[in-house]
């Protein structure tokens, strides 16, 4: 599978992979190897096979899993004809395993799509800790960012069933968020609490799941400059296609 990284010159990456360079927490990637298992015993090879053991690529063992019928199913060609991870809006949650905390400001990046529009409250990451959100969910034609309980209603871009690039920085009062390049919120209000634990394809609260393909999310622990968030954007539209 293509591995890009490094800085961004003339359509190719060179050194070492943006998010790491980026200084990233949590690195969850579909386009390498993960694991059935969330002892990442065994691995997650062929289509459909379960995905219990997501490689934290960051290097800091921000390990995510799941477990038997609440783990996502590998599809190959699911996320623009790249691997990706099923979530079942039933379900199916991967939650990061040891403790891992992070506290405003933060930057989340993540590349999914929504694989049906009906349905509300579809969460495509949030903390695991109950009462502390640092969500971002959909519901029917809007799409809405959360954290310390504050929501943020995103109206444009709408709401479509093709991948999105989405980063969003958690900075109280100065947060904001993209959506395939595209500034959709800023200077909005997000609250300041810390929050325990990731976790994607559903949030904390319960049954509130997503019917979604994920194929990359990222956490860095500092809010990211504009030259920054563009060399992120860049390398995350080379990965993926878009």
């Amino acid at each position: 599978m293509p591995f890009y990284g490094g800085r961004f010159f003339g359509g190719r990456f060179f050194g070492s992979p943006v998010p790491v360079q980026l200084g990233a927490s949590l690195w969850w990637t579909l386009k390498q190897l993960n694991y059935q298992d969330s002892t990442l015993t065994t691995p997650a090879t062929s289509q459909g096979d379960p995905l219990g053991g997501f490689v934290d690529y960051s290097g800091n063992g921000n390990t995510g899993g799941a477990s038997g019928n609440l783990r996502p199913l590998l599809n190959l060609t699911g996320l623009n004809n790249r691997p990706c991870a099923e979530y079942d809006m039933t379900d199916d949650v991967t939650a990061t395993i040891a403790a891992f905390t992070y506290a405003q400001p933060v930057t989340i990046a993540t590349v999914s799509k929504l694989r049906t529009m009906v349905g509300s409250a579809q969460s495509i990451h949030d903390s695991n800790t109950s009462g502390q959100l640092m969500r971002f969910r959909t519901d029917n034609a809007n799409r809405y960012v959360y954290a310390s309980n504050t929501a943020v209603t995103i109206t444009s871009p709408v709401v479509t069933l093709n991948p999105i690039i989405e980063i969003a920085v958690y900075n109280s009062p100065a947060s904001s968020l993209e959506i395939n390049g595209t500034s959709a919120s800023t200077g909005a209000t997000t609250g300041v609490q810390s929050l325990g634990g990731y976790r994607t394809g559903a949030s904390q609260t319960p049954n509130q799941y997503a019917s979604l393909s994920l194929g990359e999310a990222i956490v860095i622990r500092r809010a990211l400059t504009a030259g920054e968030i563009t060399a992120l954007r860049a390398y995350l539209t080379v990965e993926w296609g878009l």
